[in-house]
């Protein structure tokens, strides 16, 4: 049995279980596929997810999509997520709540410190190099308040340029 997408006739099959991401009708409050989804989703599930991964209502956090891109999305109340245009996000929910979607680690900022003794990494005028956070170090807060602290070596890497010459590391 199937229930094809009205606008832009993708068939959503019961074995899929997936709504149309092709266009934003499977957004729809009215969508019947979304209404039983919708339905489907268990609140206190919801609230357990919101406490095991310390979310607040109304406090966006980056989400890493299926695709790799990050987006922001917040909780209005303890089941209905937004996006950042107060747009409702059933499908997104979903891919949170399934593992298809991810929360992403915040970056490193004055608000969101490392723990102590956790390696970060920064970038350097010809590499990137590894440390590990001390609370007592000033030079490890004035890393983190430039924004040249990062989780991974990758990211390091990714973001070595714009540091490199916001910080006039490169003549």
């Amino acid at each position: 049995m199937s229930n094809d997408c009205s606008v832009c006739e993708y068939e959503k099959t019961m074995q899929t279980e997936e709504p149309c991401r092709s266009c934003s009708c499977c957004e729809d409050e009215n969508n019947n596929w979304v209404a039983k989804k919708k339905k489907e989703i268990n609140k206190n599930y919801v609230r357990e997810f919101m406490e095991d991964n310390k979310l607040e209502i109304n406090v966006e956090f980056p989400v890493k999509s299926y695709d790799g891109d990050i987006y922001m999305f917040h909780f209005i109340d303890d089941f209905n997520l937004v996006d950042h245009n107060k747009n409702f996000r059933v499908e997104s929910l979903i891919d949170l709540l399934t593992g298809i979607s991810e929360i992403a680690p915040l970056p490193f900022s004055p608000t969101n410190l490392p723990k102590e003794g956790e390696e970060f990494w920064i970038v350097t005028q010809n590499s990137v190099s590894h440390f590990g956070f001390h609370a007592d170090s000033i030079a490890c807060f004035a890393l983190v308040a430039s924004g040249n602290a990062f989780r991974t070596k990758e990211e390091a890497e990714a973001n070595a340029p714009r540091i490199r010459k916001e910080q006039g590391m490169i003549k």
